[in-house]
């Protein structure tokens, strides 16, 4: 998905009616909370266990 936006917001056509459009959108916002919420869970233990 990153890799998609970025070449999406390289054309000035898409930037502006697809940016709009994109923040609105439900599906991308549930996608990305829920994107964070598995990498912290598992990154904070994999963090002490190596601090450790």
């Amino acid at each position: 998905m990153a890799s998609i936006k970025a070449v999406k917001p390289k054309e000035p056509g898409d930037v502006g009616p697809k940016a709009p459009a994109m923040k609105p959108a439900p599906k991308k916002a549930e996608q990305k909370p829920k994107e964070p919420k598995k990498k912290g869970k598992s990154g904070r233990p994999s963090a002490k266990k190596k601090g450790v």
